[in-house]
């Protein structure tokens, strides 16, 4: 009988149940701080990766205006 393999580790979020208002918000704020690591270090993440950077990561302009309140 051969001995199962140990799970690795990974991440997990685990979340109350949410509204829709919560749940778009937090859709929101996960997508800012993606928006924010792409263009913080996407040109270095998509050599890493071996791909072209996406083009918004190429821009220096500001980030876009918050249309969510948080």
């Amino acid at each position: 009988m051969m001995k199962s393999l140990p799970k690795r580790p990974y991440a997990q979020l685990h979340l109350p149940a949410l509204t829709a208002e919560e749940a778009l918000l937090i859709a929101g704020i996960f997508q800012k701080a993606a928006d924010a690591i792409w263009r913080a270090h996407g040109r270095e993440m998509a050599r890493f990766l071996g791909h072209e950077p996406p083009q918004d990561c190429m821009r220096d302009d500001p980030p876009p205006p918050d249309d969510i309140p948080f």
